[in-house]
């Protein structure tokens, strides 16, 4: 419609002047021209980050309720005393609390590992590496390794204290391993934790928090505290006091998103 109207003011200078355009009238042309193409660019860009975000957002919420699925159908029907929990540093070592229970909370967590059963969920924790490689890593693919079910009883992948304990090879029928979190998605933050329980009333409560990031190459997520400075590296993660937000690293046709599922799920297995 601008275009027309742009046309139209044209024809009717070259009415008044049949000797062709003036050097005003093409220069009025080419500002107006310039004009409808930066509002148009501008339009396509805010259309593209507005997809871009709102895409962002979906992967993260359909990771979080995949997530939570399978970890309730493998938990639902396992007894009490069946499930192993740990936490792990970068050094190997376990994140214990002083009464030794596993601690989700110790800011030095790079990993984390939960078994059951008849299945093992192992995961890294956001970008940490240890010797610029995750501590869980896939032998045969560069693809991040986020967060898999091993459909093992071997808990030796919980101790994860030998090498062959944490590195995985991608298609092994013998390990058979699935992948429930993409090079899309991260764990930002996990804790698994049972709740009560006595040596005649076994624990049966288990309480499951997940904090789930979109991946991407254009920002980097970060915890802060509510005036937006950054946590600590020594500062305990305190869910209180910091919350996740996107750093930009390059430029802003990447947008981050953030979920998170917490729910207790009562273990009815013997």
């Amino acid at each position: 419609m601008i275009f027309i109207k742009l046309m139209v003011i044209i024809k009717v200078m070259r009415k008044k002047n049949q000797g062709g355009f003036t050097l005003i009238e093409l220069m009025f042309a080419m500002a107006l021209l310039g004009f409808i193409l930066v509002f148009t660019l501008t339009v396509i860009s805010q259309l593209i980050s507005t997809y871009n975000r709102g895409l962002s957002l979906i992967q993260v919420n359909q990771a979080i309720r995949e997530l939570d699925n399978d970890l309730s159908k493998s938990l639902r029907f396992v007894g009490p005393g069946a499930v192993t929990i740990n936490f792990f540093k970068a050094n190997g070592e376990k994140a214990l609390t002083e009464s030794g229970a596993p601690n989700p909370d110790d800011q030095n967590i790079v990993a984390g590992a939960l078994c059951t059963k008849d299945s093992t969920y192992v995961w890294n924790l956001g970008n940490a590496t240890v010797n610029s490689r995750p501590f869980f890593t896939y032998s045969n693919s560069t693809t991040p390794l986020r967060l898999v079910r091993i459909n093992t009883n071997d808990k030796g992948y919980c101790e994860a204290a030998e090498e062959g304990y944490r590195s995985f090879k991608r298609g092994d029928q013998n390990t058979n391993i699935v992948s429930l979190l993409g090079s899309q998605s991260m764990v930002m933050y996990a804790s698994v934790r049972t709740i009560g329980g006595s040596p005649s009333n076994p624990e049966r409560l288990l309480n499951l928090h997940f904090i789930l990031s979109s991946a991407g190459t254009d920002y980097a997520p970060a915890w802060v505290d509510i005036q937006g400075n950054n946590k600590p590296d020594d500062a305990p993660l305190d869910l209180v006091k910091y919350h996740l937000t996107c750093v930009n690293t390059k430029n802003k046709s990447e947008f981050c998103s953030f979920g998170e599922f917490n729910s207790i799920i009562y273990m009815r297995g013997q």
